[in-house]
């Protein structure tokens, strides 16, 4: 049966009162249509030009959905090069028969390409490819590395689930380096052994790395270089309630001036970390009612 779910949009703290939610520091406080300051997704003024309102939305959403398409276009015909090499890898594991190889379909959910991928079997090639796209990235909150035996805990944690990059946060260690072996550390802390961020990277991955972002020690970033699009990911440790606004929000400032800075152009961000922030409990209401 069709459900009725009602939403609210985000708005600013009341007067004196501190931000508590991640929608309250993120709200656009400006007009959807004339893009001018207000509380609302539109304005009063754009509200009593409903015409103009109708045509401006419909333009923004052609554009979104022509976007949208294109992004969709390339997507499945990179994933059917990406499949090709792989299945053709599984074709020609006789070495007799691996003159030459061709794919038939390839489907990825709802959608379905169909083709051929002709060409000499390089099984070096293959594995090489294969490898380069299947690492993982993930995010832990380990407490403390600041004591024995507790890197090569994190080590053998990373091995054991595959995964060749991982930001984790409360490192506790002072300064800012890192540490090279078969997992290369990239950390930055303070003057004194707390909190401190870092980004744990696999060998197969470290000759990718092409520059790191060392800002203080709640944000650090690493930048990769990547195909089709460079990637950029950037480990957050956010202050708790117990914080003042002004330290909340010079952490979001420096994220925004990382993202200005290298995520600008080909570039695919990725965020990780502790955001240490609440969901105000009506949008829980919601979530819960589309899960439903």
């Amino acid at each position: 049966m069709p459900r009725k779910c009602v939403t609210n949009l985000p708005t600013a703290p009341p007067s004196g009162l501190k931000k508590c939610t991640i929608s309250q520091y993120f709200i656009t406080m400006n007009c959807t249509v004339c893009n001018q300051p207000t509380d609302s997704g539109i304005c009063l003024n754009c509200q009593q030009q409903t015409q103009h309102v109708a045509v401006v939305l419909a333009n923004k959403i052609r554009i979104w959905e022509r976007t949208y398409t294109n992004i969709t276009k390339c997507s499945f015909l990179y994933y059917y090069h990406v499949s090709g090499l792989v299945r053709g890898f599984e074709y020609a594991k006789d070495p007799e028969s691996a003159e030459s190889y061709t794919s038939g379909s390839v489907a990825t959910g709802r959608a379905s390409l169909s083709g051929q991928v002709k060409g000499c079997y390089n099984k070096k090639k293959c594995e090489d490819q294969k490898e380069h796209h299947g690492y993982k990235i993930g995010t832990w909150n380990v407490r403390t590395l600041n004591q024995a035996g507790k890197l090569e805990n994190l080590k053998m944690e990373m091995q054991k689930n595959e995964v060749s990059v991982l930001g984790v946060r409360e490192v506790r260690w002072k300064g800012q380096g890192e540490i090279r072996s078969d997992y290369t550390v990239y950390y930055c802390g303070g003057e004194r052994a707390e909190r401190s961020v870092a980004i744990v990277v696999h060998k197969s991955v470290v000759r990718s790395v092409v520059k790191k972002i060392d800002c203080n020690d709640r944000i650090i970033a690493l930048k990769l270089k990547a195909e089709p699009v460079d990637i950029l990911i950037m480990q957050v440790y956010m202050p708790t309630s117990e914080y003042e606004n002004d330290e909340v929000e010079k952490v979001y400032d420096t994220t925004e001036e990382i993202l200005q800075e290298d995520g600008r152009g080909d570039t695919n961000s990725i965020i990780l970390g502790d955001w240490n922030s609440t969901v105000q409990m009506n949008h829980i209401r919601i979530l819960l009612d589309r899960m439903d």
